[in-house]
């Protein structure tokens, strides 16, 4: 009778498990990311992604610019010493009434016309001094009859230098702005220099975090399918009577929370990615915006080996 009851319970059990087995559900959760197309997928490597930080990150654009703008303003600061060279023509006419034949007029009036030009060199040198050329030549017409030179030509040539002996003789407000400037380059190239390190340093955190992340995707699923696969020993257990079944309750309610870390490692690749992509790519219109980043990377695990002797 025993054996009977024996084998009557087994072979319940045999058929429940089979039936259950076959009834096993998908609960697999789809792998999906708010505003990122997961059918278009792109392993990048770190070096990629650094490549893409020098070229498009826009903090680093920004000091860049601000180094060529300092250059600039050293060759803005040495322009004191260019030469300046000015030409500048000119012409005046005066009519002037006479009341008397001896005044000079033929018409009452004398008029004379003056025709001027003047052209001039001058040049700041760094010693402090300056050095000026400058030419004068003026040409005048008159119709007093009394004039027995027209037109009469005035022609003026002219060479100054100055230097001071004592007074800005190592430093004068020109040198001073040329050092200052030059001051400045050296303040804008180390500026750029630690903005590189710091998003190339940001850039490969938020790279390995992103790594951390799809792998802590693939260990909340992996806990999740062995939460589902107790779920389903639990429920043939309990169908045999084996098993109460507050713990297929049980079982149920770990599968839920495992689901819920699955969804939770998600939305960290999703924010691990827009990190990243901040710091390497110059806008939302670029395409790889849209499209989803995995890391490409590759870990050598080498044996490790030691003698007995060494290691004691």
């Amino acid at each position: 009778m025993n054996l009977s009851l024996l084998m009557s319970v087994s072979f319940l059990f045999f058929c429940s498990s089979f039936t259950l087995a076959g009834q096993v559900t998908d609960r697999t959760i789809p792998f999906e990311l708010v505003g990122v197309n997961t059918a278009k997928e792109d392993e990048i490597t770190l070096e990629e992604v650094v490549e893409l930080a020098l070229r498009n990150n826009r903090g680093i654009e920004v000091e860049r610019i601000n180094t060529e703008l300092s250059q600039f303003g050293v060759k803005s600061a040495q322009g004191q010493y260019d030469p300046n060279f000015s030409f500048g023509p000119s012409f005046r006419s005066l009519t002037i009434p006479v009341g008397s034949v001896l005044g000079g007029g033929p018409n009452g009036a004398v008029s004379d016309d003056y025709y001027a030009f003047s052209t001039s060199l001058r040049q700041l040198l760094p010693t402090g001094g300056n050095f000026a050329v400058s030419f004068d030549n003026q040409r005048q017409t008159t119709n007093n009859i009394f004039t027995s030179l027209n037109p009469q030509y005035n022609t003026r040539l002219s060479l100054n230098f100055a230097q001071p002996l004592f007074r800005n003789l190592k430093m004068d407000s020109a040198r001073h702005q040329i050092r200052i400037a030059k001051k400045q380059i050296s303040l804008s190239d180390a500026q750029f220099r630690f903005k590189v390190m710091e998003i190339v340093t940001a850039v490969v955190q938020s790279y390995w975090n992103l790594a951390y992340t799809y792998r802590d995707l693939e260990v909340k699923r992996e806990t999740a399918q062995w939460a589902l696969d107790q779920l389903e020993s639990n429920k043939r257990l309990a169908a045999a009577g084996a098993l109460p079944q507050v713990q297929i309750v049980e079982s149920e309610a770990e599968l839920q929370r495992r689901e819920g870390d699955v969804l939770v490692a998600m939305q960290g690749i999703n924010q691990a990615q827009n990190i990243l992509k901040q710091l390497i790519l110059p806008d939302r219109e670029n395409p790889l915006w849209k499209e989803s980043l995995k890391p490409k990377y590759k870990i050598e695990r080498k044996p490790f080996s030691m003698e007995l002797p060494v290691a004691l």
